[in-house]
C-alpha cells in the first residue's frame, strides 16, 4: 500500500455517493437506498483494507498524508491512524451500512435522507483521522451538519427542539472553539504572551504527545540515544563526566520525573486512606499527634471541614507520614523500586 492514498479514497468514497444522491432524480427511492448502501459497503471495503494493512508492532502515525493547503492559517492536509484512531474508523465504517439498513423504509426524500448518511460517514472518516486542528474541525463540523438535519425532518415527535438543542450545544460551542484558538495562535504570533505555547505545547510537544503506541520504556530508551548522538553532533568535548552529568539529567527529566509524580501521588493517596480509617476528628488529631504533629496543628487539621484528600495533602499529613514513615511501614516507594532495579 505504499504511496496510496488509503485515508483519502476512504473519505472520499461517501462524499461522492452523497453528491450523486443529491443530483440523483426524485422519486427512484430504491435506487437511493441501494446506492447508499453500494456506496457504505465500499467504504467499509476500504476501512477493512486499512485494518489489514496496519501494523499494530509499528510506532508512530501509519498511512500519513501530508500536503501544503493555506499556509498563511497553518492549515496543512494532514491525516493519518494510530490504533485507537483506526478502531474508530473501522466503528464508522461498520455502523453506517447497519443504519441504512435500519432506516430501509423511509420514503420521505428519501435521497435526501441516505445523502445525509453518507456526508455524516465522509465527516467522521475525515474527523478521526485528520491531525491538523483547522482540517480537522473542517470535518467536523461536517459531521454535525447532516447529523442536525437527520434530526430535525426525521427525528421522532420533539425533534425540533431536539435539533436546536443539538445546534446550540455543539455548532455554536464548536465555533467558539475555533474563534478561540485562532485568535490566540495569531496573538502570540504578533508578538504577544507565549499563552498559546506554554498551554497546548509547541510543535515538539505534540510530535512527543502522539509519537506512537510503542512501550514507554522501549521510547525512554530510544530518546537517550537520540540525545546522546545529538551531543556528538553538537561537537561537546569528550569529557566522560560531563557527558556521564548530561545523560542522567536527561533520564531523569524523560524517565524518572514522571515515576516521582506517581509516587507522591501514591503516598498522598494512602495517607487518604489511613486518615479516613480513623474517622472522628479526637482518632485523627491523636494519630498525627503520635506521629510528631503538635497538638494545635493536629486539631486544626482534624477539626477542619475540608475532604479527605485536601486533609491528605495538608503540611501537617505530609509530615506526620513521611516518605520514611511509609518505608517503615514495609511500603517500599515506586521510585525506590526503580532504582533498585536499575542497579
Amino acid at each position: 500500500m505504499n504511496g496510496f492514498p488509503l485515508i483519502t479514497v476512504l473519505t472520499a468514497t461517501p462524499l461522492v455517493g452523497a453528491v450523486l444522491l443529491l443530483r440523483a432524480k426524485a422519486g427512484n427511492e430504491r435506487l437511493a437506498r441501494q446506492m447508499a448502501l453500494a456506496f457504505s459497503l465500499v467504504g467499509l471495503f476500504w476501512a477493512v483494507l486499512l485494518w489489514a494493512n496496519f501494523d499494530p508492532s509499528a510506532t508512530g502515525l501509519q498511512f500519513a498524508e501530508h500536503h501544503a493547503w493555506i499556509p498563511t492559517l497553518g492549515a496543512e492536509y494532514f491525516v493519518g491512524v494510530d490504533g485507537l484512531g483506526l478502531l474508530m474508523v473501522m466503528l464508522t465504517a461498520i455502523v453506517t451500512p447497519i443504519a441504512i439498513l435500519a432506516s430501509w423504509r423511509i420514503e420521505d426524500k428519501a435521497s435526501v435522507y441516505h445523502s445525509l448518511v453518507l456526508f455524516l460517514q465522509a465527516g467522521l472518516f475525515g474527523t478521526f483521522t485528520a491531525l491538523n486542528f483547522f482540517h480537522w474541525f473542517i470535518f467536523w463540523e461536517l459531521s454535525l451538519v447532516p447529523a442536525f438535519f437527520l434530526i430535525k425532518l426525521w427525528g421522532g415527535p420533539k425533534r425540533s427542539a431536539a435539533a436546536t438543542q443539538f445546534f446550540i450545544y455543539t455548532m455554536v460551542g464548536s465555533v467558539a472553539m475555533l474563534l478561540s484558538f485562532l485568535a490566540i495562535y495569531w496573538a502570540e504570533a504578533l508578538g504577544g504572551p507565549s499563552d498559546y505555547t506554554e498551554s497546548m505545547g509547541n510543535e515538539s510537544s505534540v510530535v512527543r504527545m502522539h509519537s506512537g503506541n510503542g512501550e514507554h520504556q522501549e521510547m525512554d530508551e530510544r530518546a537517550q540515544i537520540c540525545f546522546a548522538q545529538a551531543l556528538d553532533d553538537a561537537g561537546l568535548p569528550d569529557d566522560p563526566r560531563l557527558r556521564s552529568i548530561l545523560k542522567a539529567y536527561f533520564r531523569w527529566a524523560t524517565r524518572d520525573r514522571p515515576f516521582r509524580h506517581l509516587d507522591a501521588w501514591i503516598r498522598r493517596r494512602l495517607r487518604c486512606v489511613r486518615l479516613k480509617q480513623r474517622k472522628r476528628s479526637y482518632s485523627i488529631a491523636k494519630f498525627l499527634e503520635s506521629l510528631g504533629v503538635p497538638t494545635r496543628q493536629a486539631w486544626l487539621l482534624a477539626r477542619s471541614g475540608k475532604g479527605w484528600w485536601r486533609k491528605s495533602g495538608s503540611p501537617q499529613s505530609s509530615e506526620a507520614m513521611t516518605k520514611q514513615w511509609f518505608r517503615d511501614q514495609g511500603l517500599v516507594g515506586l521510585t525506590d523500586r526503580i532504582a533498585a532495579l536499575n542497579h
